[in-house]
């Protein structure tokens, strides 16, 4: 029996020197792991990816360009290194070729493929060409027609992308028939677009309309301010009064204002018209080339097949787009219909027409960063090439 404790008396109860301290292990044991679960969840997270998944601005390791138009047809898919400046080689062929298809094809990016939008032809009386191809980056060879373009289209669209979607806006309308709300175009060679349309890049499908642009546009380039905005840049090609109904927010009586349009990608519903353009870079009817960064866009080159007018490339700051565009370096030349990529930091082109050797093999880089000029940095494979499309890795 144990001693009762007496009055006065600690009843801690002292421990005698050399006796056997008994501990509770299983309190122990709880809490031990209590404290390691304390210290794990203040664990520093390894650093994010360069291009977090809700943000895609450029590239990471290849530009690329796909099929072409005159003098011949192709579909080789060619591609150069982002790390090293060198020369494009061939890769793969697309799986679609249309021998007609002369118009620019407008390229898209996601983070595990690249897109060919095979987009008109050579003749206005030939079928259109309407199919998305796309090019997986890790199995090029198995590229295939996934899905068809809604709207027919062929002159010189314009392309944006999100981290979801990829766009095409604008373009001429194909088959050539008058269109059902627009009425006859004065010329038969045009009949102007102002759709956009989208496809997603988490399910191979057709692309469906989400909107119209404020303007009827042609000869126009896309830029895009990743998950916010898609800029339509370039000529804006604008009816005589003949034509009814007609955008009552453009003067009416002439061809080539140059314009910047801008659609949410959060509503695809109308674009607003933010800017004008205040050079040549798109007075002709000849594509220019566009590259992204994360603060702006950059359009490259201009004017029309037969005289090319433009060699400057224009940087529009995101968050200043109401402003005109500023000059900020050149290309080597005047140039159209060039295949254009990103990468995080440089703007490309590949291919196109230039005054000084009408049929491209040069690939030119500039920085987006620093605002410097263009410098060739190889050449491509299938030279010439006119109206390829060009997309990121």
């Amino acid at each position: 029996m144990a001693s009762p404790i007496l009055r006065g008396q600690s009843n801690d109860r002292r421990i005698k020197r050399g006796a056997s301290v008994q501990t509770d292990t299983r309190s122990t044991t709880l809490q031990l792991d209590k404290l390691k679960e304390s210290v794990g969840r203040y664990v520093i997270p390894p650093p994010p990816p360069v291009n977090p998944a809700d943000i895609r601005w450029g590239g990471e390791t290849y530009g690329y360009i796909a099929g072409k138009g005159v003098p011949n047809s192709a579909n080789t898919i060619e591609r150069w290194s982002f790390a090293s400046d060198g020369n494009a080689t061939t890769v793969g062929s697309l799986n679609f070729q249309n021998t007609l298809n002369f118009w620019y094809r407008q390229g898209v990016s996601s983070y595990t493929a690249g897109y060919s939008l095979q987009t008109g032809n050579n003749t206005p009386e030939a079928t259109f060409a309407n199919d998305i191809v796309k090019v997986p980056f890790a199995s090029i060879a198995s590229n295939a027609n996934v899905g068809e373009i809604a709207i027919p289209q062929r002159d010189y669209a314009a392309h944006a992308e999100a981290n979801v979607s990829g766009y095409l806006s604008g373009g001429t309308w194909g088959p050539q028939a008058p269109i059902p709300d627009l009425g006859p175009y004065p010329s038969a060679a045009f009949y102007l677009s102002d759709n956009i349309q989208k496809f997603p890049f988490a399910s191979d499908a057709p692309s469906v309309s989400t909107g119209t642009l404020s303007a009827y546009t042609s000869s126009v380039t896309g830029g895009s301010d990743t998950n916010v905005a898609g800029y339509v840049a370039g000529s804006t090609y604008f009816p005589v009064p003949a034509g009814p109904p007609w955008p009552s927010n453009l003067p009416v009586g002439g061809l080539g204002l140059a314009d910047q349009l801008k659609f949410p990608f959060a509503t695809g519903n109308t674009s607003t018209n933010v800017a004008n353009l205040f050079n040549k870079a798109e007075a002709g009817n000849g594509q220019s080339m566009s590259s992204c960064s994360p603060t702006a866009y950059f359009i490259s080159g201009g004017g029309s097949p037969s005289s090319q007018t433009y060699d400057g490339i224009d940087k529009i700051v995101f968050a200043n787009d109401a402003q005109l565009a500023a000059t900020t370096a050149t290309l080597l030349n005047t140039g159209i219909a060039a295949a254009d990529a990103s990468s995080t930091t440089h703007g490309y082109t590949a291919g196109g027409s230039f005054t000084d050797n009408f049929y491209e093999e040069r690939i030119q880089k500039f920085s987006m960063i620093n605002d410097t000029d263009a410098t060739v940095v190889g050449t491509i494979v299938s030279s010439p090439n006119i109206g390829a499309s060009g997309f990121h890795e």
